[in-house]
């Protein structure tokens, strides 16, 4: 039985360990709710042997990680109340617990009496004498690595986290228990492309692009009230918007960042950590695709700025390995060698199957860098048949979205004339693209690149036959979520973010933008793409 857990916080809604300490230093002790997963359990006979031992009057310590900061508390616990079944309980006592959660109910409750400071010198070191002690397969979670981990040494906070649970258990440490370092690959983890069905609790997809942290990243990094970082201004919004259901999946379209250096990618990795943290969101719930920030094919130095015109010293996988490790370490990912694609296979809580297949739109190599759009119909393909789609819309699931970086048709009113080193967003395959997305029955294509929002319907009459006269898809390209407005057309001039809210009839779609007072995001535009007798989507008319 373990002897002690360590809880993983991160500061989302409210300053945790500040405000914990506040009623601690006013009341004596506060009350620390356990934001579990929807698939995680009340360990019970765990918490009743804890409970037992502090009526015996033994000193319990439980460990507090920042999974943003990677920094190790120690807490002195007092007591712990469980619901009994599975309806959550309200704190039991409002006045020593934080104001930003005082109201909400939870699973657990733990009473804290001293929240002491890390010691960097000695986190890590207290950790190492500990190692895994993993209740039996079911009684907390279903985790198919559990013997990786079980009976060895915890080795640093990074593979602690590396799991992505809200608990973890732990007791003091034997002199033969093993102390090598478990590297879950994403291979194994998160596979690049999931046939088997991943049901979503809500009925609606979150899609973000064109972040670009960095230099040119429009909000602050972290949150300090008034100031709100990007991801907290999106979740604000969507709470807004939709109460407490999460979105069932989030589509992260590209340029991530804006010299694709890893400092920037460890912030856009951050993003995504207080989106999984805050909506507990698995890593099979992203569906990510580079884009031409994303991929470094020159070198970048020191006070270097972004260079679309400058030649090609890379060959492609130097040129990803900032991607790549970014999604490994973010989502878990592995790509092979070849390909930066996935997919994903969804059933939404209406019930509606979705398939969701990005591509990567950025791997040209030419005798310069112009962030040129290219597919090549060879990656579709093969993503395709990864997903088992056969053409024709009517043998697949009810939905098919195809996700890249580029545009697929014009959306700028015009672009730049009589410049032969002139950059172009439009893919350069996109009619080979567009037309293979027929043949396989997409029927919607989103993506970002020119951070301004677009949609079209698309449809083709070909002399052979191969398609149906009445197949049509539909297009939706999204603004810039993150960019400074400098870098966005002045015809729009607000950052945005899209939802797509699916049902049975069609796809809602609802682009939300920079509000008036650029505290927040108003809708600035919502249509509905309704599916037709032909089973595509077309938009409805006002």
């Amino acid at each position: 039985m373990p002897t002690t857990i360590a809880l993983r916080f991160r500061d989302l809604v409210g300053a945790t360990i500040p405000g914990h300490r506040g009623c601690i230093e006013d009341k004596g002790s506060a009350w620390w709710a356990w934001w579990s997963k929807p698939e995680e359990r009340i360990p019970r006979d765990l918490l009743a042997a804890l409970t037992s031992r502090l009526e015996q009057g033994e000193d319990v310590e439980l460990f507090l990680v920042d999974s943003g900061l990677k920094q190790v508390y120690r807490a002195r616990l007092v007591s712990i109340s469980f619901a009994q079944g599975n309806s959550r309980l309200p704190s039991p006592d409002a006045e020593r617990t934080p104001a930003y959660y005082k109201d909400q109910d939870y699973l657990v409750w733990f009473e804290f009496s001293e929240i002491r400071d890390p010691d960097p010198a000695t986190a890590e070191e207290q950790l190492n004498n500990y190692s895994y002690e993993e209740l039996p397969q079911v009684v907390f979670d279903d985790d198919a690595y559990r013997e990786d981990f079980n009976g060895k040494r915890v080795f640093d906070v990074t593979e602690l986290l590396g799991r992505h649970r809200t608990m973890y258990f732990l007791r003091p440490a034997h002199a033969d228990d093993p102390a090598h370092k478990v590297t879950l690959g994403a291979s194994e983890r998160n596979a690049p492309f999931l046939t088997r069905v991943i049901e979503l609790p809500s009925d609606y997809i979150l899609h973000l692009s064109d972040l670009h942290f960095g230099g040119h990243h429009a909000f602050p990094r972290t949150t300090d009230p008034p100031r709100r970082n990007l991801a907290i201004r999106v979740m604000d919004d969507l709470k807004f918007c939709y109460g407490d259901r999460p979105p069932g999946a989030v589509i992260l379209s590209g340029d991530f960042t804006w010299l694709g250096t890893a400092n920037e990618f460890a912030q856009a990795a951050t993003l995504i950590d207080e989106l999984q943290s805050f909506y507990k969101l698995h890593p099979s719930r992203f569906v990510i695709c580079p884009g031409n920030h994303d991929i470094q094919w020159a070198e970048i130095g020191p006070g270097d700025e972004y260079a679309p015109k400058a030649p090609v010293t890379r060959a492609k996988a130097a040129a990803e390995v900032n991607y790549r490790e970014f999604a490994a370490s973010a989502l878990q990912l592995g790509f092979p060698a070849d390909s930066l694609a996935m997919g994903r296979r969804y059933l939404l809580s209406n019930f509606m199957p979705i398939d969701i297949i990005a591509v990567n739109s950025s791997q040209l190599e030419g005798s310069h860098f112009a962030g040129y759009g290219f597919v090549s119909r060879e990656q579709l393909l093969a993503a395709a048949a990864e997903m088992g789609w056969t053409t024709g819309p009517e043998r697949g699931p009810k939905l098919r979205m195809l996700v890249l970086h580029h545009h697929v048709v014009p959306v700028v009113p015009e672009e730049e004339i009589f410049n032969p080193e002139a950059r172009y967003s439009l893919t350069l395959d996109a009619a080979q693209l567009l037309y293979t997305a027929l043949k396989y029955g997409v029927h919607l294509v989103v993506h970002g690149h020119q951070h301004q929002p677009f949609a079209a319907s698309y449809g083709r009459v070909e002399r052979t036959g191969a398609i149906s006269r009445n197949r049509r898809l539909a297009i939706q390209a999204i603004g810039s979520a993150g960019v400074k407005a400098k870098h966005i057309p002045p015809n729009f001039g607000r950052n945005s973010y899209c939802v797509y809210e699916i049902s049975e009839t069609g796809v809602d779609v609802v682009i939300r933008s920079t509000s008036e007072d650029q505290m927040g995001f108003s809708t600035d535009w919502r249509y509905k793409l309704v599916r037709d007798m032909a089973n595509d989507l077309t938009p409805q008319p006002e």
